[in-house]
């Protein structure tokens, strides 16, 4: 009997960009500290909107009729079929986070689901639903007084490590302790603001220890200078950190800061100023 495969990711099946599973994503599944005869490394599974999920070469059949086997699994693919995936080294650039790039380093882990030969549908969902492994941030930028974005503004994030590692075996994904800390920069162009409002694009970042975040905004060629404080002094894994960043002609106001799902923190705010 072959294994069929449910997954969705927290409550709902959508990604950090926002969008559900999307066709030609690839997940390796791995059953887990089995003692029977059903064992499996990194099985690659493809999802099609038509059909979910579905055994991009060999399928996982199970060996005994009565075993119960648990499994896990994570996102993207790595690795060799039927080999134990090794971490996954990555320094995170600008460029990965496009919306095009971004999934790739949307790190995501499942553990705990259970199947048999007579009950052979795996569901990752619920209690054992995909979760995301990163730390993502998202910035909301707010016109202070005299102040016009023009459709276009940057800023750059600094003192934040960009090296990191993400284990598939067990959804680990942290910064690594010898990384030197570093600046981000994102351009943000198209900007359109609502009611004197943007909502940036989310980074995603991996796990580490940071008290403060300096912030530099440049609009219209002039820096803008400011800092966020990062609830409890870490960005954990799961959770999206959100500020509300006021720009005006003479400083930068950063309001709280606040944890949503992803779980988002709001972590107040500070000032910027030239």
């Amino acid at each position: 009997m072959a294994l069929k495969v449910n997954a969705s990711i927290g409550t709902v099946d959508t990604r950090a960009v926002g969008t559900q599973w999307t066709t030609g994503d690839q997940i390796g599944i791995s059953t887990m500290g089995t003692e029977g005869q059903t064992r499996y490394n990194n099985m690659e599974y493809i999802y099609s909107e038509d059909t979910g999920f579905r055994a991009l070469s060999d399928n996982i059949y199970f060996q005994d009729k009565e075993e119960v086997v648990t499994f896990h699994a994570y996102y993207p693919f790595s690795g060799e079929q039927e080999e134990v995936p090794a971490p996954v080294e990555k320094t995170i650039t600008a460029d990965d986070q496009t919306a095009a790039n971004q999934p790739e380093i949307d790190f995501l882990y499942a553990s705990g689901a259970t199947a048999s030969s007579s009950e052979p549908t795996v569901n990752f969902t619920g209690d054992h639903a995909f979760a995301h492994r990163m730390s993502q941030i998202t910035l909301t930028f707010i016109e202070g007084s005299d102040m016009d974005f023009g459709g276009s503004i940057s800023y750059t994030l600094g003192d934040l490590k960009m090296d990191g590692t993400f284990n598939p075996l067990d959804g680990t994904a942290t910064a690594d302790d010898d990384a030197t800390a570093t600046s981000l920069t994102v351009n943000l162009t198209e900007v359109q603001p609502t009611s004197g409002s943007y909502i940036a694009p989310s980074l995603i970042l991996f796990p580490q220890e940071v008290a403060s975040i300096p912030i530099t905004v440049t609009v219209g060629g002039q820096d803008y200078t400011g800092t966020l404080s990062v609830k409890d002094g870490k960005l954990q894994s799961g959770n999206n950190y959100t500020w509300k960043i006021t720009v005006s002609k003479t400083d930068i106001s950063v309001g709280k800061a606040e944890i949503k799902n992803w779980e988002t923190v709001d972590n107040g705010g500070t000032t910027a100023t030239m």
